[in-house]
């Protein structure tokens, strides 16, 4: 208690104050520019004032400074390991696939669709000719039906690979250059 009496009233220069804490006279600077340590008065720092403060910054941090929450961190963390867990039994379970099969699957199903729209006009003109208007319309709106229907009891089960891998394989020739 001695000491911070003798300390009181007591100045110094930010070299000064730097020697006593073990930091540069710039570094003294640049804790006042952030409040960890007091402004000084006429160019001399309050010894007593300026030790409490750094003493306070070192133990908590700047004001409104975000401090690292264990507690929260290791919440935060929780959560994401649940989250990652709940998806992995989604998947297990089919409930979530993977983009790049649902991808697949969609451009398989819909390469097959196209297939059959663009066949149709072929075959259906040997088939509508010499027929009339009414069995046209009948003879093209059963063709679309069909596949319409066919579209949509289109078996996806072949699109999706089977292991648990959880990304494909790039194709790799060895790596070894000739």
């Amino acid at each position: 208690m001695d000491v911070i009496k003798e300390l009181r009233g007591k100045y110094t220069t930010a070299t000064g104050i730097g020697h006593c804490l073990g930091i540069s006279a710039r570094r003294v600077q640049q804790l006042v520019h952030e409040g960890a340590i007091p402004q000084p008065t006429n160019g001399k720092y309050s010894i007593a004032d300026s030790m409490y403060k750094y003493c306070q910054f070192l133990r908590n941090g700047l004001p409104g400074e975000d401090t690292l929450d264990l507690d929260a961190e290791r919440a935060k963390h929780e959560a994401l390991k649940r989250q990652l867990t709940e998806l992995k039994l989604a998947k297990e379970e089919g409930r979530l696939h993977d983009a790049k099969q649902v991808e697949m699957m969609v451009g398989g199903m819909l390469t097959v669709f196209k297939r059959r729209l663009q066949a149709m006009p072929h075959k259906m003109a040997i088939i509508l000719q010499n027929k009339t208007l009414d069995e046209i319309n009948e003879l093209l709106s059963n063709e679309i039906y069909a596949i319409l229907v066919e579209l949509s009891e289109y078996e996806v089960t072949e699109f999706i690979p089977d292991g648990d891998d959880d990304e494909t394989e790039p194709d790799d020739d060895s790596g070894e250059d000739a």
